[in-house]
């Protein structure tokens, strides 16, 4: 059986630990603001399955260490996570990574074909490969203390080209 542990995964676990360490220390929880959006390709299909990760920044642009996370569904939308499903993110300026689609099986053999039904155990090219990385995806999100102002943080993307 082929096994990998998803980088959105590990993320949640040290987002947990993080958030955990930073309520017990201050002695109050995170301020959260709900943010959902839409993950596109420039020719307008939707990517779903892909890892949205948004990396909260201090006021000196740099990092907190405080993630948030959502996977897209169908339809490229996603809900960003930081604590409980759907709690949002952070207020402020936030550095954003996209995972491509990754999809699992008991294959031992992943196939190449990505519209083959056993295409198992590997990691779907959808994206451009430069959007899993904060510093060198170029993307950025604010979040607002204005619930409002955070739906539609949508991200157009370029495909992922042999």
């Amino acid at each position: 059986m082929f096994m990998r542990v998803d980088k959105c995964l590990r993320g949640r676990c040290a987002v947990i630990l993080v958030t955990l360490l930073v309520a017990g220390c201050g002695g109050g929880q995170l301020k959260l603001y709900p943010v959902t959006g839409k993950v596109t390709l420039t020719n307008g299909k939707p990517v779903a399955g892909a890892s949205v990760r948004v990396e909260s920044l201090d006021a000196k642009g740099k990092l907190k260490r405080i993630t948030a996370h959502g996977v897209t569904d169908n339809e490229g939308v996603y809900h960003l996570t930081t604590v409980t499903p759907d709690d949002g993110a952070l207020a402020g300026k936030h550095v954003v990574a996209i995972d491509n689609p990754f999809v699992f099986s008991k294959s031992t053999k992943p196939k190449r074909d990505p519209d083959d039904p056993d295409m198992v155990g590997k990691e779907l090219q959808v994206i451009h490969s430069m959007y899993s990385d904060f510093t060198g995806s170029g993307l950025k999100l604010e979040v607002s203390t204005d619930p409002a102002q955070n739906t539609g943080k949508d991200f157009v993307l370029e495909p992922y080209q042999r």
